[in-house]
Formats: structure tokens, C-alpha cells, sequence
């Protein structure tokens, strides 16, 4: 049996004024990813179908972005939000950008390819120097601890390769 936390309603209170002031503070953009963000992890580890999986992650990027032009974010463009589809088979990890639907139905047809979860970037103007790129994941399926350290090594690889391309874009200037 699972004990749940009793807390008094000064201890309550005290919570939900630290809630407020962290919401005062936080970033539009960092807000949009919060409310993007919210919710129950799946529990489920049944594998999406190929054409299910990457139809949940095109949706996944198109609604990030939407709640991005709903926050009316002056400097916001599409290119600020963007997604990979982490696919693992038997032998190999595989992460696709999702505005290539076809490659990403490709590696999803291979034999015992599923799909993870998604891996999104998002660039956030407002953070100040040290918090202008967001790297997060969203889960499709219950992941286990191996595939969660190979969506969240997903993840790194990303952060590293946005690094890597904002350097030589500051470079070749």
C-alpha cells in the first residue's frame, strides 16, 4: 500500500507561493514547455505502429509550436521548436528529425524498430545566457531504465549537435 504525503494547509499554502513566485519568474517560452509538458507519463509498453508514432510525433511538434504563437511571442519562428524521433530496433538507435516523415516511417519498418519517444529543442530568446536552449523528451510508451538513459543520451546528442552548429555559425561570420 502507497502512503500519500499529508501536508497542513500552512505547509500548502507555503507550496503554492512558491509555485506563484517561480511563475512570476519563468520565461514565456519556459512557461509554454511547462504547460507542453504537463500531464502523466504513459504507462503503457505496447509499441505504436510506424505510421502511429510518427503521425504522434508531427502532432507533438505542431502543437508545441502552436502553443508557442498562442503565448504571442514576439520573436518566436518555427525553427526556435524542433523534433527528433527516437527509434530504437535490436541493434541500433536511431534519430530522425520529424520534418522527414519518410525516413522515419523507414526505420520504424525495419524488424523490431519501435519508437521511444520524441526529443524536442527548444530556443528561448527570453532565458537570458546560460538557459537559451531547452533540450527535453517526451515519452510515447512506459520506458524502462535502459530506454529512458537512451532517450535521455538522445537528448544530449542533440544538445551537442546544436552547440556544435551555433559555434560554426559564429565562426563563419
Amino acid at each position: 500500500m502507497m502512503m500519500t504525503r499529508q501536508y497542513s494547509r500552512e505547509a500548502k499554502r507555503n507550496l503554492r507561493k512558491g509555485a506563484e513566485k517561480m511563475e512570476a519568474k519563468i520565461s514565456p517560452a519556459a512557461r509554454v514547455r511547462r504547460e507542453f509538458r504537463l500531464g502523466r507519463p504513459p504507462k503503457s509498453t505496447e509499441h505504436l505502429r510506424p505510421l502511429i508514432a510518427v503521425d504522434k510525433a508531427e502532432s507533438s511538434l505542431a502543437d508545441l509550436r502552436n502553443r508557442m504563437r498562442q503565448a504571442k511571442i514576439e520573436w518566436f519562428k518555427d525553427e526556435y521548436v524542433q523534433a527528433k524521433l527516437v527509434t530504437v530496433d535490436d541493434a541500433n538507435v536511431y534519430i530522425t528529425s520529424v520534418e522527414h516523415r519518410d525516413k522515419m516511417i523507414a526505420e520504424l519498418s525495419g524488424p523490431g524498430a519501435y519508437a521511444l519517444g520524441c526529443v524536442f529543442f527548444q530556443f528561448d530568446a527570453d532565458a537570458g545566457e546560460r538557459g537559451q536552449f531547452a533540450y527535453f523528451y517526451v515519452p510515447f510508451i512506459g520506458l524502462t531504465d535502459e530506454e529512458r538513459a537512451t532517450i535521455q543520451e538522445a537528448a544530449v546528442k542533440l544538445a551537442a549537435e546544436v552547440k556544435a552548429a551555433e559555434g560554426r555559425a559564429h565562426y563563419s561570420a
